[in-house]
């Protein structure tokens, strides 16, 4: 049996044989740690209680975080992380006689990440984990349905100065691929290449008959006017329209952990609440305009950019590193770059694989595409206008 998310009660129930002449019992409580194996052990021992005579007995106790990690710190392997799966049994004391009860009962760490997170005020990553924990079993994530707006992409620039940089330098950069050559600087990293992006996304929109192409009996056509709830299916993944027509993206992450590093640096070294939800992320950019079909051909006026980011929201790749988890007075989280804490000996070394193995186990965790609301830029005063087909 597994101890599911967010039900932290185990009930032990059994039955005293008739005539027995004791009249209470106690409940001995064992851990094993299944994440390195190792011997049973006595955990806690219950106060005594009343039982009533050949009659269905119950009795409950709590698993909660707290228990969990006054358990774990009692059973772990000597210089090594607390386990982060712990397997509990349960033996009834009446007399001098303990009875075994049936079943093992499996708890994972992981199940307490959202109840952790709320302590630590990582809303966001709490409300992540909860979606992952209870929405169902999932392994593909293109096939259902992705989270809309579900991330404040305002939030992210103010959680992360480093991250709203990184968009600002992204939007610069975007306006000056629409250039002309002779006007972009010499070490400019954005190329016309971004601009040919948009063009094919603008024909793709033709194509796909979003929208129509101008021509001489009509001669002005919008593109980009996205139903941004509306939902479509590309290549097999069902996206917002927005995503399926985006021009450019940045990643935010990518760069072998620099950008996380960079924001880890701008908060005392610990992971947050950004770093707990997106970790490493997607900025994108889409663009709004107008087509006017004249002088024979067809030419883009670009009125507005669209800034969003999407991330995935799964656990692939088992040896892909969480962090370090500390529970003690207060509750601390490291990211794996920086090492383990140097004051604290005891703590929880969290990967992917963690969620992989309570996954396997209860048949939950649902994987999903999350994407942030959209930050608009009006773009108009810049006069941005090329040919469509040139």
């Amino acid at each position: 049996m597994v101890l599911e998310f967010e039900q932290d009660n185990i009930y032990v129930k059994f039955t005293p044989e008739e005539y027995v002449e004791a009249t209470t019992f106690r409940v001995n409580v064992y851990a094993k740690n299944k994440s390195d194996g190792g011997s049973e052990k006595l955990v806690f021992t219950s106060p005594s209680y009343t039982f009533k005579s050949c009659e269905e007995n119950s009795w409950h106790i709590i698993i909660d975080y707290m228990f969990y990690n006054a358990v774990a710190k009692k059973i772990a392997s000597s210089g090594k992380p607390l386990p982060n799966i712990i397997d509990f049994s349960f033996k009834i004391i009446i007399g001098e006689d303990e009875e075994e009860v049936p079943g093992v009962y499996t708890v994972h760490f992981v199940r307490y990440m959202a109840q952790l997170m709320d302590v630590l005020k990582w809303k966001n990553a709490a409300r992540l984990q909860r979606l992952w924990f209870t929405n169902g079993f999932n392994e593909e994530k293109k096939n259902v349905e992705p989270e809309l707006d579900f991330i404040d992409i305002e939030w992210i620039f103010k959680i992360s100065t480093h991250a709203k940089i990184i968009c600002d330098n992204f939007h610069k950069g975007n306006l000056m691929s629409f250039k002309s050559a002779w006007k972009r600087p010499a070490n400019e990293f954005f190329t016309p290449i971004v601009k040919n992006s948009l063009k094919t996304e603008i024909k793709d929109q033709i194509e796909d008959q979003e929208i129509e192409a101008p021509n001489q009996n009509n001669t002005k056509t919008t593109f980009g006017d996205f139903d941004l709830k509306e939902v479509k299916d590309k290549a097999g993944e069902k996206m917002p329209l927005i995503e399926k027509y985006y021009f450019n993206s940045l990643s935010f992450g990518g760069d072998g952990g620099k950008d996380g590093a960079m924001h880890i640096l701008g908060n005392g070294l610990e992971l947050d609440d950004l770093l707990g939800s997106l970790a490493n992320f997607n900025f994108r950019v889409a663009a709004q305009g107008e087509l006017i079909h004249e002088n024979n051909t067809v030419n883009v006026y670009l009125k507005k950019l669209f800034y969003y980011v999407k991330d995935n929201f799964d656990y692939v790749g088992d040896e892909q590193e969480l962090g370090y988890w500390s529970i003690g007075d207060e509750i601390r989280v490291r990211a794996p770059e920086l090492g383990i804490f140097t004051d604290e000996s005891e703590f929880y070394y969290v990967k992917n694989k963690e969620f992989s193995d309570y996954r396997n186990d209860v048949c939950m965790g649902y994987d999903f595409h999350v994407y942030s609301t959209i930050k608009t830029i009006d773009v108009s005063d810049k006069n941005i206008k090329f040919d469509l087909y040139e």
